[in-house]
């Protein structure tokens, strides 16, 4: 089995927590669940499978053109503590979590994280009870259970690009010209 870092592997948690749950809870300014304020999981698209929730028979639908299966909820529910304590307690900056294996087969999940050049981490159909809406919406997960998550990629990679509203002088333009670190403040 690949390793992955404990970022990588909570996209994985993400998705089978939001399947056992049901729900898509909001948080507080803190990140405190709301216990009282959540959207309704329909279903949850990944590597173009739908997994669907048959809260009546208890069942997650897995369905795609390849596959037809169904899982008990329970399975989702058992699993999910147990991603997080391999998550929690494991050593190291990328890991194998090997007892998972099996659940990802039954599961049909063939990779643990979203591919790099999509929106976002997980695709979800809501239900929303207020307006009776049911959009599809991407999710980018970050995880707190390594250290503190960055808003970008922190690769030589990454690029930004800034649209002026306005002037700037010259100095400040080569200031901005000269950033070379990672912290460089700008006044």
């Amino acid at each position: 089995m690949k390793k992955f870092n404990k970022g990588e592997w909570s996209e994985l948690y993400v998705f089978l927590t939001i399947l056992a749950d049901g729900k898509l809870y909001a948080a507080d300014e803190k990140l405190n669940k709301i216990e009282s304020t959540f959207y309704t999981i329909l279903k949850v698209i990944r590597e173009n499978h739908d997994y669907l929730r048959d809260n009546d028979n208890q069942l997650i639908l897995i369905q795609s053109d390849e596959v037809s299966l169904q899982i008990p909820i329970q399975k989702f529910v058992d699993n999910a503590p147990k991603l997080l304590n391999e998550i929690m307690t494991a050593k190291g900056s990328s890991f194998a979590i090997p007892e998972i294996s099996d659940l990802l087969h039954d599961i049909a999940v063939t990779k643990i994280k979203a591919e790099s050049g999509r929106k976002g981490d997980l695709t979800v159909q809501i239900h929303d009870d207020y307006t009776g809406f049911e959009p599809i919406i991407d999710f980018s997960i970050k995880s707190y259970l390594g250290g503190t998550p960055t808003l970008l990629n922190a690769s030589n990679a990454t690029t930004a690009e800034f649209i002026l509203s306005g002037t700037i002088d010259n100095s400040l333009v080569e200031k901005v010209n000269n950033i070379t670190g990672t912290s460089t403040v700008i006044s």
